[in-house]
């Protein structure tokens, strides 16, 4: 069947090429900010990968809800790992390589899980 377009996912356009570099440094500042228990830095540096990513990097999600896992801020997890899930969706027709299709099942499990508790 077709795919109706408004019900779509439209994605903002994705980032300039030179910026990888730098988003990938705010990814790595907020995991060495999370290592010195500084959540506040680590979540902060993350939403801006994420922001300069255009949200559609998987990986900057990925570091925002593993920070608010280890900070136990389950409704920011939760909503990380929904745009993980959707940008996968929309970016369907790449091939995850094994390690990254196993984080994604991890993912799912973990928001299973979070959903179970919200609604419990």
């Amino acid at each position: 069947f077709p795919i109706d377009d408004r019900f779509r996912v439209r994605l903002p356009p994705p980032p300039p090429t030179n910026f990888e570099w730098i988003i990938q440094a705010f990814c790595g500042l907020s995991k060495a900010k999370l290592r010195m228990k500084d959540y506040d830095g680590a979540l902060t540096a993350a939403y801006k990968a994420c922001h300069l990513s255009r949200g559609r990097d998987p990986t900057c999600w990925e570091v925002v809800a593993q920070i608010c896992q280890e900070c136990n801020n389950a409704p920011r997890e939760m909503e990380a790992l929904r745009n993980i899930f959707t940008l996968q969706e929309v970016l369907e027709g790449e091939d995850l390589p094994r390690d990254v299709a196993n984080r994604r099942r991890m993912q799912g499990f973990r928001l299973a899980k979070l959903e179970r508790d919200v609604s419990a």
